[in-house]
């Protein structure tokens, strides 16, 4: 019997194919997801009132301690504002529902039992991404009324980082009408390739509408027919030009990452099979070593300043905040990193040593897409009020 995750959900319904079995896997940098679940198991636990330990659930999941501690409190400062809201919180609720041939399951956050009878689910996103994760509250909500026999459901998705939270009422009726289509749509096993649904998936290696999308990106830069930049359109037509830049946008950052993953995958199979492999016409490819040289500059001061004047020297070297932070780590006491930096960056600031550079960030947003809400203000928490007053579903 096929097992569907409800976390898995939007991506399926995005892309109906991406259920498929991988031939190849090209695995990517999983830290913030480790991170992520790290923080997960802190708060959890902290809402449960069971101990734990920091310092073992950073090691256990591989991610650094002063991370996961700012990051776990900024969790635990994001669900005392809504705790209120979800009375007698159960955590980490395992959910599953067999529904013909298809098994569904998950695990739901944080789950609280209301009565009419009601139930309250609330799922915390750690991530920077903000995607799109109706279909996985969705299938957390049928499952729970399924089991509980729960007239009305309300889904949440808290979302730490920019403090805000987004909730959504239905009906076990609605979630029913909700699986019935979700399973309609998985068992067509239609290709849908597209940036969101593209990026994460793990087919993507031997995916052919995934290559058929990257080629089409690759041929509207290679056509030179100079139709891509109309220089007089009306308004229609501006928006339809930017929608084409938005589409191959999309398109053109999935191929950037799919071309460093290849070349990853390209170098570990060349060390594979002994570092050297024939290609014909008298060509081979080769890993081969390079030597790099980089100036110390804490030995080379003394040579370079009698060779250059000071203030030139100073010019040629730029200090990292990134590796700056890491050096602090290892004077610090473990769980005093994220303060010892923050005090660092402020009499940086201070002294007008900390340098602003203004950049153009070019991002695809909603044109109704709101900052997020100062601190201590949680959008949405008071739409959390008696279902009958707010409405159901959509």
């Amino acid at each position: 019997m096929p097992t569907q995750r409800a976390s898995r959900m939007p991506l399926t319904l995005l892309c109906p194919a991406s259920q498929g079995v991988e031939a190849v896997t090209i695995s990517g940098d999983d830290y913030p997801a480790r991170l992520g679940t790290a923080a997960h198991e802190v708060t959890t636990s902290a809402i449960a009132g069971r101990e734990v330990s920091i310092i073992d659930i950073a090691a256990r999941n591989r991610v650094d301690q002063d991370e996961l501690d700012v990051l776990a409190s900024q969790t635990w400062r994001a669900w005392e504002e809504v705790r209120r809201y979800f009375p007698n919180p159960e955590v980490e609720t395992p959910l599953s529902n067999i529904d013909g041939d298809t098994e569904l399951t998950g695990t739901a956050d944080v789950m609280s039992f209301m009565p009419h009878p009601e139930i309250r689910i609330l799922d915390l996103k750690t991530g920077r991404r903000e995607r799109d994760h109706w279909d996985q509250l969705r299938a957390y909500g049928l499952m729970a009324a399924h089991a509980n026999q729960a007239d009305t459901v309300y889904v949440a998705v808290l979302r730490v980082r920019n403090r805000s939270i987004e909730g959504r009422w239905y009906t076990r009726e609605e979630l029913y009408d909700w699986w019935t289509e979700a399973k309609a749509a998985m068992g067509s096993g239609d290709y849908r390739p597209g940036y969101e649904q593209c990026r994460d998936c793990h087919r993507g290696p031997n995916c052919p509408a995934k290559t058929a999308l990257l080629r089409q990106a690759f041929e509207a830069f290679t056509t030179g027919d100079g139709a891509f930049w109309p220089d007089n359109a009306t308004s229609l037509a501006l928006e339809t030009h930017g929608s084409r830049m938005a589409d191959l946008l999309r398109t053109l950052r999935l191929l950037r990452r799919t071309i460093d993953d290849t070349d990853e995958l390209i170098r570990a199979e060349v060390a594979r099979l002994g570092g050297t492999v024939p290609v014909g016409s008298g060509e081979e490819l080769r890993l081969t070593e390079q030597t790099q040289k980089h100036i110390k500059p804490l030995e080379a001061w003394d040579i370079l300043t009698e060779a250059l004047p000071t203030p030139s020297v100073l010019q040629a070297v730029r200090v990292s905040k990134s590796a700056l932070a890491d050096i602090i780590g290892e004077y610090v006491p473990k769980g005093g990193k994220a303060k010892a930096v923050r005090e660092l960056w402020r009499r940086l600031e201070e002294a007008g040593a900390m340098e602003e550079k203004i950049i153009d960030r070019l991002e695809i947003r909603s044109v109704d897409q709101r900052p997020a809400e100062p601190a201590g203000s949680l959008e949405g928490v008071l739409a959390l009020a008696d279902p009958q007053s707010q409405g159901k579903g959509e």
